[in-house]
Formats: C-alpha cells, sequence, structure tokens
C-alpha cells in the first residue's frame, strides 16, 4: 500500500528510496549511520538519477526481501512510484552492471555493521518459554548455503565430494547464534565448507554473556568450549556423540550422573583444566520415535540436580529445535526455497548471508512489537502423549510428545 509523500522539487529520488516495514525495525537514524561504515562511499552530492549510499543500502535489504528478482526489478520495486513525482523527466531504468558497481562500492562493512548493532536480543522476563529458571535460552547450530559456480567462489569456499565427483554448487557454511523465545539470530559467522562448526562458535564467543543457557548438538562439543562457556557465565545444553567416552564418578538422585571431562594433547582447543559434566542418558520407548533400546546421551555443565532436574533438562533440549526453523525461514521461505545465493564473488556472497539474517530478523522484531497476542501461548514440561500427525509437523507439540516418550535411565 503506496502514501501521499510530499517531495519538494530539489529532492532526490535517490534518497527516498525506503521500505516503511524495514524502518520500523531499522530506523533511519541507524541506517545513516551504517552507511558511514563503508570506506568507500560517496562523499560527492549527486545529481538526481545517481545512486545515494544510502538508496543502495536498501536496494540491498530489499534483494533479501525479493530474493528471486533480478537487480534491476527489484530496483524498479523500490523506484517506480518516485518515478510518477518527475514524468516530465522519466529516468533510465537502473542497469545490472550499474547496480553490481554501486553494490561493490558500498562494500560489506555496512551489512557487518547492521548485523552487529540492529540486531539483538529480543525477550523481555515476561516473554513466555524463552527462559528456564532465570537463564536466557539460547542455540546454537551450523547449516551449509550454496553459492554460485564461479571460480573465486571454488577458491573461497570450497565444495563437497565424493568417489563420484565433485559436488555441484561450491557451500558456505554459516554458524548462528539464536535467541529461543523470538527467533531473533544475533550472531553469524560464515566459513568455508572444510571449516569445523566448532570455529564458528568460538567466533560468536563475544555475542553470549552471563544468564543465558545456550543449547546445542554434538558437532560443537569440546572441552575448551565448556571451559569458556564456564569463564563467561553460560551454561550449556547438548547432545552428546557416542563417541566421547566418558567415566562415571558420581551417581545423582534423578538419574543422572557426573563425569570429569580431561585435557586432551592433541585438541586443537586445549583445555586449561578438567571440566565436570553432568550427563543424562535415556531411552525411547515409543519405536515411532527413534530406535528402541538405543541409549542417548545429553550432557550439561548446569551440576545441580535439585535447581535442574534430568526431566526437565531433557524436554528443555527440545527447544534448540527453534534455531532449526529459523534456518528453514531464511532459506524456505525469505529465500523461496532458492537454491544458490545469487553473488558471484566470495565478497557478495558475504553481502547475501549478512542481508538474509537482518531480513529474517524483521519477523520476530514485528513479533514482539505486536504484544504477547501475536505469540504462542506459554510452554510447559508436563508430560503427555502425542500422535504421528504432531510428531511429522515439527511443532511443538511433537517435542512434547517426544519427550513424554522418552525414559530417564537409572
Amino acid at each position: 500500500m503506496y502514501r501521499v509523500h510530499y517531495l519538494e522539487q530539489t529532492d532526490k529520488m535517490s534518497q527516498q528510496v525506503r521500505l516503511s516495514m524495514v524502518e520500523v525495525v531499522y530506523p533511519p537514524a541507524l541506517l545513516s549511520r551504517c552507511v558511514q561504515q563503508s570506506p568507500k562511499r560517496q562523499q560527492k552530492q549527486r545529481r538526481l538519477r545517481h545512486f545515494t549510499a544510502l538508496s543502495v543500502l536498501w536496494f540491498l535489504l530489499a534483494m533479501a526481501l525479493w530474493s528471486r528478482l533480478s537487480q534491476g526489478r527489484v530496483w524498479d520495486k523500490l523506484t517506480h512510484w518516485l518515478q510518477d513525482r518527475f514524468p516530465e523527466a522519466p529516468q533510465e531504468p537502473a542497469g545490472a552492471s550499474a547496480l553490481s558497481y554501486q553494490r561493490a562500492i558500498l562494500g560489506v562493512e555496512p551489512l557487518q555493521w547492521l548485523f552487529e548493532q540492529g540486531t539483538h536480543l529480543l525477550c523481555t522476563p515476561e516473554t513466555a518459554g524463552a527462559w528456564y529458571r532465570g537463564y536466557r535460552l539460547m542455540a546454537l547450530d551450523g547449516s551449509l548455503f550454496n553459492v554460485p559456480d564461479t571460480q573465486a567462489n571454488a577458491a573461497a569456499f570450497g565444495r563437497s565430494g565424493n568417489q563420484y565427483g565433485k559436488g555441484a554448487y561450491p557451500q558456505a557454511r554459516a554458524v548462528l547464534l539464536t535467541e529461543c523465545g523470538s527467533h531473533a539470530t544475533v550472531g553469524l559467522h560464515l566459513g568455508d565448507y572444510d571449516e569445523a562448526e566448532i570455529h564458528g562458535a568460538y567466533a560468536l564467543l563475544p555475542r553470549l554473556s552471563r544468564g543465558m543457557l545456550l543449547m546445542h548438538d554434538a558437532n560443537f562439543f569440546g572441552g575448551a568450549y565448556l571451559e569458556a562457556l564456564n569463564a563467561k557465565g553460560v551454561r550449556s545444553l547438548f547432545a552428546l556423540s557416542s563417541t566421547v567416552a566418558l567415566q562415571r564418578r558420581h551417581n545423582l538422585p534423578d538419574g543422572s550422573y557426573l563425569a570429569l571431562l580431561k585435557p586432551q594433547a592433541k585438541a586443537v582447543y586445549r583445555m586449561q583444566r578438567p571440566v565436570w559434566l553432568r550427563v543424562i542418558e535415556y531411552q525411547i520407548s515409543d519405536e515411532r520415535l527413534g530406535e528402541p533400546g538405543q541409549v542417548y546421551r545429553l550432557g550439561t555443565t548446569w551440576l545441580n540436580p535439585r535447581t535442574a532436574p534430568a526431566r526437565e533438562l531433557l524436554v528443555l533440549y527440545h527447544e534448540r529445535w527453534e534455531i532449526e526453523i529459523v534456518v528453514d525461514e531464511i532459506k524456505t521461505h525469505l529465500r523461496v526455497q532458492q537454491k544458490v545465493l545469487r553473488s558471484h564473488t566470495p565478497e557478495g556472497v558475504r553481502k547475501a548471508a549478512l542481508r538474509a539474517v537482518p531480513g529474517a530478523f524483521c519477523h520476530p522484531r514485528l513479533d514482539v512489537s505486536l504484544g504477547p497476542a501475536s505469540r504462542s501461548r506459554p510452554r510447559s514440561f508436563e508430560f503427555y502423549g502425542g500422535d504421528l500427525s504432531a510428531l511429522r509437523s515439527g511443532g511443538r507439540g511433537a517435542r512434547r510428545a517426544r519427550a513424554s516418550h522418552a525414559a530417564v535411565a537409572h
């Protein structure tokens, strides 16, 4: 829906480019400071038909919202209503080469700064389902993004391969840090295909703070990483691979036990001292939900079973799947199942990822601004059954159903 907006005859058309919805999330003052981060920004005042740094920034954000449109069509969506303001002097459509040139001039720094300054935690102490016993629920996960098959991208990011040959596309490995209660992604690290996810986890350590409970899968397990989390006052809850050998030291009343993780001489990230872990072993009793008889393990640095009972942590861990929904929102819905990021250069790929995540941040930010009525009802730790259709939907009912059929092994 368009609104009547008064323009002076001396106004520059490119200075009027904006998206009203995005302005609610990223105020104009923030975006104006953002473009100052570009080392190549154009300082000289241009004539009406030329771009400005701010209009190019709006253009980049719009490319995340209209990911299947060409550059020219995205720019036209932003500016065609302004063309009616000057019917006596129609402007030539912006060409793909001109738009690519302007994107290169702006650089990746403004988008990096916008992500760091514009995305933030959204949940308040009153937000239902965002906390566990006073700790803010956070999730860490990794995902692969296909990038265009160019020589530069292949050299920068690498690609998968097997006995039949190389993969179809080079791939960039992203590690995301998300607030579970709001789906707000507040941390992003983009590396190459061969980079282990734990490296991205270390890169996102500055985004974590005391009073958080971080949940992640077994790919991020590491003694030095747990030691770093403990030093920041961050508690963790994670899956334990069957290949991790731990010696039971003390049995606890709730069926869990304490184990001591010792430093390993060959570890990439070395521990300074041993770390105590609490291990919860459980089995799935319903064959629809897993393999009956197999022992699954969760680990946590929350050592006191009285303040965090094993059954509660078992249910709580499934909140980690909220980040899977966030990845789905970015890959499937925001990008409309587009197979690859559109940029053909490594810097362009990083900009594409940095504009996709702030674009996805708009939804949780607007959701929170609408108030509690827009969000789902509070979650609880009740145990009850669920049918197979709920499990396939992947919703919160599915997570409760999985937990309802899980038994803590004593």
